[in-house]
């Protein structure tokens, strides 16, 4: 069954949420809240026809998909008009009042105690920032292609932030910023059109290429690509360009230290990295992994020598092969951690 919820953040900014409720639901098991990466929407959990959300659905898990502010049916003030406003808010807003209003919000509807996490990409990032300050709302988390440090490992991710980064300005002005948002979604309804070339071996010629065109079905992706995208805050794309280019993870006053914080992190935790993510490769996720003090702890890395197959960034959510290799190892993990 799907859900959808309307809630408003401490700053009265409204979101949605989509629920996939089970049909069957075991009293006090813990929720799943998924958060998706820089730009996307629900989609990233949720097509419609298969999906992560409706796999852990189907194995008794109450899920729900956050869309953070201005992201697919959070669109700014819920009017298609706005979504062409200018988008003034950053990832510090996006853990501190999104994910800590949606993190309530469940918590209050269902009368659970605690709800699991799960983040892909920069949602992976934003529940790195959160679960320190919140362990005793989780039950534990578990990120794919999240990375701990930002383009660590991967020149080609750091070259677009070197390029939005005017160094005669010492830092203090992006050229995003100029912008009043960066569209995304025009950028991946654009990539449509080359998209026979993308779903072929050239695929591996291009720097950041988000999949691996042997691990996807072509459906999804045009999914994905089509409607699955939208517009980017500059204060966003500004603090990612920090993080990049200084090899830092902080707040945008630079007063929070978030790779430091995960050192307090002690909940369960499940990391997935892929051996071809051109995004977030081992080496930018590994950092936060290792600082993490909690017994409970895995890093889970796919590649083609174990599965079969490479991994690519999306690939880790919605591949032909995440059912087998992402999906039920999830879901098993999280059934070995909720309450009964």
């Amino acid at each position: 069954m799907e859900i959808h919820s309307r809630i408003k953040t401490q700053d009265g900014f409204p979101l949605t949420l989509t629920r996939r409720k089970p049909d069957s639901l075991p009293p006090g098991r813990e929720p799943m809240i998924f958060i998706h990466g820089i730009g996307q929407d629900r989609r990233t959990w949720d097509l419609g026809y298969r999906g992560f959300a409706q796999y852990l659905a189907g194995r008794g898990v109450d899920t729900w998909m956050l869309e953070v502010r201005g992201m697919g049916l959070s669109r700014r003030n819920g009017s298609r008009l706005t979504r062409y406003l200018p988008y003034r808010w950053d990832f510090d807003t996006m853990v501190n009042r999104d994910l800590k209003s949606t993190v309530e919000y469940v918590l209050n509807e269902t009368g659970a105690g605690k709800v699991f996490l799960g983040g892909h990409s920069l949602g992976g990032m934003m529940t790195y920032a959160f679960v320190p300050g919140h362990q005793k709302l989780i039950r534990g988390f578990v990120t794919l292609g999240g990375p701990t440090l930002l383009g660590k490992g991967s020149l080609a991710m750091k070259v677009p932030f070197w390029a939005n980064r005017p160094f005669l300005l010492k830092g203090r002005l992006t050229y995003a910023e100029l912008l009043p948002f960066f569209p995304l979604g025009v950028v991946g309804r654009a990539a449509l059109m080359g998209f026979p070339l993308m779903q072929s071996p050239v695929e591996s010629l291009v720097p950041l290429h988000p999949w691996h065109f042997r691990n996807v079905f072509p459906r999804d992706v045009r999914m994905i690509l089509g409607k699955g995208f939208g517009n980017i805050a500059p204060g966003i794309l500004k603090q990612m360009t920090v993080w990049a280019t200084e090899g830092v993870f902080v707040s945008s006053d630079r007063k929070i230290n978030y790779l430091e914080r995960m050192k307090k992190i002690r909940v369960p935790s499940l990391f997935f990295t892929g051996d071809w993510d051109r995004l977030a490769p081992l080496s930018s996720v590994k950092p936060g992994f290792d600082l993490i003090p909690a017994k409970d702890k895995t890093l889970s890395h796919l590649d083609r020598k174990k599965t079969g197959v490479h991994w690519g960034h999306l690939d880790l959510t919605m591949g032909s092969n995440a059912p087998k290799w992402v999906w039920k190892k999830t879901g098993d993990w999280l059934l070995e951690r909720a309450s009964k």
